[in-house]
């Protein structure tokens, strides 16, 4: 398995959880303007690799997520912004053009720390 991205939250924005009930996370490099950091999950950005591909994994602190569907520019968004949207609703089509979605249920339990990586199975 190639490793293509991998960043550690390093902080939770107050409303940033509010998007569990609608199956969804924001990711921002943990820079973001303060008004967009509340309702996302900052992270210690790191070098993409490569494109994130449909195919790729996603692994949420341990857990794997197939992805479904990438937006047309969620790619370049996670290189120069640390930012995406995660969707964990299996969609075949990115609802957004800066979205990632997944199969499985969005994780209920985020803490500090936890890690993110986005894998694939071919280089």
């Amino acid at each position: 398995m190639y490793q293509n991205y991998q960043t550690d939250i390093t902080r939770i924005g107050n409303l940033s959880l509010d998007g569990i009930a609608e199956g969804m996370l924001i990711l921002f490099k943990q820079d973001a303007p303060e008004d967009i950091a509340e309702y996302c999950l900052l992270h210690s950005h790191s070098q993409l690799q490569r494109p994130i591909l449909v195919g790729d994994l996603m692994t949420f602190n341990h857990q794997d997520y197939l992805i479904t569907a990438v937006g047309d520019i969620a790619s370049e968004n996670l290189a120069q912004l640390g930012h995406i949207t995660l969707f964990f609703d299996g969609a075949e089509i990115a609802q957004f053009p800066g979205a990632i979605h997944l199969q499985g249920n969005v994780p209920e339990h985020i803490v500090v720390g936890h890690q993110i990586t986005f894998s694939s199975l071919s280089i």
